[in-house]
């Protein structure tokens, strides 16, 4: 077996362990609520920073094509980088929930760490409205998953694998939805 053959196996290992302790109640608590958010006509919100941004493009972007007002607030980068720069990065996605969000909508907070001060404000910003909010977390969770309102926690201390099942969480959602 090549090296490569054995990082792949390893990594395939890992995840079907991390995978084996995820809370699926929260899990179908996010599948309802996407039902009715779809239902009412509201909106879904996500959020993440470096590959989590990249996820939360793609997340709503499949939420958007099962019938979703699904917006990820990482992808304009005209508001982000001008919200970053006129009230600070920590201020980048909360600014976007003050603005667009309204009740009965949902924010989808996408974190490896859990600690991201642009993350939790955008939290923080949703329970003022008040929007439900879930959190696809990594790590130990962070400051985030006491947060939320609906932790999705991966317990695992690699980026990667933590990013792989927000990805991969967002497509068993997009599918259930279908």
């Amino acid at each position: 077996m090549s090296e490569l053959e054995n990082i792949f196996d390893d990594y395939v290992s890992d995840m079907a362990s991390i995978r084996s302790r995820i809370d699926f109640n929260q899990v179908s608590i996010l599948l309802s609520e996407l039902q009715a958010i779809r239902k009412n006509g509201k909106s879904v919100f996500v959020c993440g920073n470096g590959g989590s941004a990249s996820n939360a493009n793609h997340i709503a972007n499949d939420f958007f094509t099962v019938g979703l007002k699904a917006f990820s607030l990482t992808s304009n980068g005209a508001i982000l980088t001008c919200q970053a720069n006129d009230h600070g990065y920590e201020c980048c996605f909360s600014k976007q929930i003050d603005r667009l969000a309204t009740q009965g909508d949902l924010l989808i907070a996408l974190s490896g760490s859990g600690n991201s001060a642009n993350i939790l404000r955008a939290v923080e910003s949703s329970k003022k409205i008040p929007i439900k909010t879930f959190g696809i977390i990594g790590f130990d969770g962070g400051k985030l998953k006491a947060l939320v309102d609906h932790p999705i926690h991966f317990a695992c201390m690699d980026m990667q694998k933590s990013e792989d099942f927000q990805t991969i969480l967002g497509h068993i959602l997009m599918k259930a939805l279908i």
